[in-house]
């Protein structure tokens, strides 16, 4: 099949006429379809705000999509929310997602647009190194979620014992950052923005990066349910399409994004999302692509296999849907 036919037979809505293969997008005809996101964090963190641009700058609109974003406590419960049908798509962690996949769920992995990892240890001043959390408090968003592996690995890393730190579900950044400098608790894994905050204290500092110490560990995803994947492929091309294109704006126009940041967390000081957005797009955090590399795919499924939390490795070529990132190189072009 020629590229031409290619892009028309993917991406073109039922009842819409072909598109030339020069649009970078698919312009609604007639109804919008309706996709609604899960997004496994409350309030959302700045690290996936690019599902806000995406929508504010009207790309969704554009690609004929209506669509509605959920934010929730916590990623394992965004997870079993898509799971049991109240979404089409879930931004949740890549450990969460693989963990019940093994369990026998049939979700599929179709973009990866924050492929790296937002995270840095925070502690108090009395907690040496990151080994130094055994025995010790560390706030998590909830047992399980990446907020609490993402940690571990680096504790284990570090070549400490994870086993005897004190893990607490306190929720999400804006509540871990909370517990952190009210001194409830000794340590947290916080977003880049949030940790700012935190280490304006000086009873606290920083003990870890996590984007250094495991560099090619996958952050979160966009994991879609089964019913989705069949009934509404059409739109969920079209959605990888149109947040990719958000992604690619955020990176080259991080103040503009900052100022839709600030509405979207109008309780969070204003120069400390300025900050955070303009560190992705310096560090180039956000994906142009949304694609799994085999690379990271496999990096991330060996080190949670490494301490048990995994035992059967589910396969890239079953779990990632590659054909969405594909449709984003076809209708986009290479990454900038």
């Amino acid at each position: 099949m020629d590229r031409r036919s290619f892009v028309r037979r993917g991406l073109a809505f039922a009842g819409a006429a072909a598109l030339p293969v020069a649009s970078p997008y698919v312009r609604a005809q007639g109804a919008a379809t309706k996709i609604t996101v899960l997004v496994g964090t409350a309030p959302p963190d700045p690290a996936c705000h690019f599902y806000y641009y995406a929508r504010e700058n009207g790309y969704y609109r554009d690609a004929g999509l209506d669509v509605d974003i959920k934010p929730i406590a916590a990623e394992t419960t965004a997870l079993r929310g898509l799971i049991a049908g109240e979404g089409d798509v879930a931004w949740v962690g890549a450990i969460s997602t693989l963990q019940a996949i093994a369990s026998g769920s049939r979700v599929k992995v179709v973009s990866v647009f924050t492929p790296k990892l937002d995270y840095i240890v925070v502690g108090q001043k009395e907690v040496p190194s990151l080994k130094g959390f055994e025995d010790r408090s560390f706030a998590v968003s909830q047992v399980g979620a990446v907020s609490q592996i993402v940690p571990l690995l680096m504790i284990d890393q570090a070549g400490g014992e994870p086993k005897k730190v004190q893990w607490l579900a306190v929720g999400g950044s804006a509540a871990r950052v909370q517990a952190l400098i009210a001194k409830r608790v000794q340590g947290a894994a916080l977003n880049s923005a949030f940790a700012a905050r935190a280490l304006h204290y000086d009873y606290l500092h920083e003990l870890g990066d996590a984007i250094k110490v495991i560099p090619d560990f996958l952050y979160a995803w966009d994991v879609a349910n089964p019913s989705s994947l069949q009934q509404k492929k059409t739109a969920l091309d079209a959605f990888v399409v149109a947040t990719a294109r958000a992604t690619r704006w955020a990176t080259s126009n991080p103040s503009p994004a900052a100022d839709i940041s600030k509405k979207i967390l109008p309780d969070q000081p204003p120069a400390e999302l300025e900050a955070g957005v303009a560190d992705f797009a310096k560090k180039r955090f956000l994906s142009p692509t949304g694609e799994v590399t085999p690379r990271a795919w496999n990096f991330t499924v060996q080190a949670i296999q490494k301490i048990g939390i995994l035992q059967q490795a589910p396969r890239y070529d079953d779990v990632v849907a590659k054909e969405f990132a594909e449709m984003v190189s076809v209708k986009l072009g290479p990454a900038p």
